[in-house]
């Protein structure tokens, strides 16, 4: 094994850690509660639409969902578009690994 080869992998190992993992932003994506837990927590923020919450800091439903890395990322972040609060988490399907 050459030592490009060596390099190439080491950065390989290195993207997918801290771009596409990134145990950090893992871990602050599993303390957010999940849709029913945020519901459990904040009663007051369910609407008549079953798809649609209101932020319990500003009272907003109008919400973002945000890959918690890149856009492949399955992992979630729902996040009011007003105030910026996490709400809660979910986990999508990859673009890529869909079915048709």
């Amino acid at each position: 094994m050459d030592l490009l080869s060596v390099v190439v992998g080491i950065g390989l190992v290195l993207f997918f850690y801290f771009v596409v993992y990134s145990k950090p932003q893992d871990d602050e994506w599993k303390k957010l509660p999940s849709f029913e837990e945020y519901l459990d927590d904040h009663p007051e923020c369910e609407t008549d639409d079953v798809k649609c919450v209101t932020c319990f800091s500003c009272g907003s439903d109008t919400v973002d969902i945000v890959p918690v890395t890149t856009d492949g990322d399955p992992r979630q972040k729902h996040v009011c578009s007003v105030c910026q609060k996490a709400l809660f988490k979910s986990k999508g399907k990859i673009w890529w690994a869909e079915s048709n």
